[in-house]
């Protein structure tokens, strides 16, 4: 019985992926790419913070640049993954007529083991 009722199964989950197949081929994609924020085309928001090297960063002495806040923490597998990658793409942007400010900003870890990251890391800082 055990044996007949295998087809039956094996139908049912096909019929069952066919018919999720059809949607999502026949699905209508979103309109545009755009977002909806009550931030967009209003000012930043101000950032105010000291840096690892003893320094102070305001992000509206920056106004008018393009700059990525790019959030860390030394323990946060995808953000070590990142930060060459970002270090890379802000270096490509020196050339550039208008280029690309980063900023690694520290989220939840000490100034300590970010440091021991950068230091471990090529000593990029950005």
């Amino acid at each position: 019985m055990t044996q007949r009722r295998s087809p039956l199964i094996a139908a049912a989950v096909g019929a069952v992926l066919v018919g999720l197949l059809a949607v999502l081929a026949l699905a209508d994609p979103g309109e545009g790419d755009t977002a909806e924020s009550p931030l967009l085309g209003r000012p930043a928001p101000a950032v105010r913070s000291a840096t690892l090297d003893g320094g102070r960063f305001d992000l509206s002495r920056r106004k008018g640049s393009w700059v990525v806040l790019n959030f860390f923490n030394s323990t946060c597998v995808p953000c070590r993954n990142e930060h060459p990658q970002l270090v890379a793409f802000a270096a490509a942007q020196q050339s550039a007529d208008d280029p690309v400010e980063l900023y690694t900003v520290v989220n939840d870890d000490s100034d300590e083991a970010v440091e021991a990251f950068f230091s471990a890391n090529g000593g990029d800082r950005r």
